[in-house]
């Protein structure tokens, strides 16, 4: 370079791949147990879903869900959890906690 030369290189960019977004939650069921109809209200030791083969998806889960034991809990994909994982921490969901 010559004497007295001055390089000044500046770049302002972003790229965005694979964002994830707040519709789809984590921790949503597969549509495909809408086809268990009522039964997903249902505790999960109700006779009509043991009949219907639905077991429960670890040991202690009725213990820990108590009435909230439902089919549909029971069939989440993070069954243990009993909220809706969001897949961005930017709005963090609200959690309440029994002391």
């Amino acid at each position: 370079m010559p004497f007295n030369t001055f390089l000044d290189i500046a770049y302002v960019g972003n790229r965005a791949v694979h964002l994830l977004g707040q519709l789809n939650r984590l921790n949503q069921p597969n549509p495909s147990i809408l086809q268990c109809g009522t039964l997903l209200t249902k505790n999960i030791n109700a006779s009509a879903v043991i009949a219907a083969g639905i077991k429960s998806p670890y040991p202690n889960f009725s213990s820990d869900f108590g009435t909230s034991a439902t089919v549909s809990q029971a069939l989440a994909p993070f069954p243990q959890s009993s909220m809706s994982i969001p897949r961005s921490p930017i709005n963090p969901p609200e959690r309440s906690w029994k002391a």
